[in-house]
């Protein structure tokens, strides 16, 4: 099961943390795992190439992407985490066992 927490700070996105591996296929087939990297990278990259000063880390099968400053607060850098929460709220509706969401207020 692939477990991503997205973090807030006074109802504002933060950053999430993704790991785990959804078991929907074998590895490399896993459509469910492929459609989180996709997403979640992208934001993350997004973010970078923004300048967003975030905190990226990435190991095998875990991604943890954290804005280490003030600067979530920018409606674009919102816009861009809102991108990473809704795509994978769409991909939980359709393979929620696969796939755990939860949020944490900081």
């Amino acid at each position: 099961m692939i477990n991503i927490t997205f973090f807030k700070h006074e109802g504002e996105l933060t950053g999430f943390d993704s790991s785990g591996h959804a078991g929907y296929a074998d590895h490399g087939q896993d459509i469910v795992c492929a459609g989180i990297s996709a997403i979640l990278y992208a934001v993350a990259n997004s973010l970078d190439d923004m300048g967003a000063n975030a905190y990226i880390e990435e190991e095998e099968n875990r991604l943890r992407v954290k804005i280490v400053d003030r600067s979530y607060q920018d409606p674009a850098i919102q816009a861009v985490l809102r991108v990473a929460w809704m795509g994978a709220d769409g991909i939980k509706q359709e393979y929620g066992k696969f796939l755990n969401i939860k949020s944490k207020e900081e």
